[in-house]
C-alpha cells in the first residue's frame, strides 16, 4: 500500500520560501540553465518510478506534465520566459523531486 504525501509536507521539506530567495538571485540565463537540468533529474525519476508505480494516477505527475514545459513553450513561441514564471517551474521540479523519491523510498 502506498502512503500518500502531502503537499504541506513538500512545502516543508523543499522550504520554498528559502528557495524563492536563493532563485531570485539569479539571472534568467542560469534560471533557465537550471530549469534544464531539474527537469531532466525529474524526467529521469519519474521513468525509474513509473516501471513499479502507475504515477500519472498521482496528482504530482499530472501538474508536471501540465505545467512542466513552460520555457520549452516560450522558446516555441518565441517569446521571453519571465524570470518568476521559470522560478515557480523550478520549484515545481524540487517539489515532483521530492514527491517520486519518498515514493521510491516506500519501494525498498
Amino acid at each position: 500500500m502506498i502512503k500518500l504525501i502531502s503537499y504541506q509536507e513538500v512545502s516543508k521539506a523543499v522550504n520554498i520560501k528559502l528557495q524563492m530567495r536563493r532563485l531570485n538571485t539569479y539571472s534568467l540565463d542560469k534560471l533557465i540553465e537550471l530549469y534544464f537540468y531539474e527537469k531532466n533529474k525529474v524526467l529521469e525519476l519519474h521513468k525509474e518510478i513509473e516501471k513499479v508505480y502507475d504515477v500519472n494516477k498521482l496528482n504530482f505527475a499530472f501538474e508536471f506534465h501540465l505545467n512542466g514545459s513552460y520555457v520549452e513553450h516560450c522558446q516555441f513561441i518565441g517569446k521571453k520566459p519571465l524570470k518568476q514564471e521559470v522560478i515557480e517551474r523550478i520549484i515545481l521540479f524540487l517539489e515532483t523531486k521530492y514527491f517520486i523519491e519518498q515514493y521510491r523510498m516506500n519501494i525498498y
